[in-house]
């Protein structure tokens, strides 16, 4: 949020276009993992409904710090997902960007991956 608004300034762009981004970014990652995990046609039905579900247009709509939660949650799980799925060095690799993307926005996240 302080790019867009040091971009554009402190008006209603600077504030929202963040929220925006990170709605976006969790449409894909959403779609992504569905896609790695389910198939196709269950990633489409996932991020369509992501994109017209009340919550997550809520969070694009309101400037809050809280809209960059999604994003990095479906990141992190498509990540750690993408590991399960490699050879064993390849797999630590994933596993720990899944780690540190996860770490990035809420700290206790990951106990959670290591446990």
């Amino acid at each position: 949020m302080a790019g867009t608004i040091a971009l554009f300034g402190t008006n209603y762009l600077g504030i929202r276009l963040a929220a925006v981004l990170c709605g976006l970014v969790t449409i894909i990652f959403a779609y992504l993992l569905a896609r790695r995990a389910f198939g196709y046609g269950v990633a489409l039905l996932a991020s369509a409904g992501l994109a017209v579900s009340f919550w997550p247009v809520f969070m694009s709509r309101v400037g809050l710090r809280a809209a960059s939660l999604p994003p990095m949650a479906t990141a992190a799980a498509y990540f750690f997902w993408a590991g399960l799925r490699q050879p064993t060095v390849e797999r630590q690799l994933w596993v720990y960007f899944a780690w540190l993307v996860s770490s990035w926005e809420e700290p206790s996240t990951p106990i959670l991956l290591a446990g």
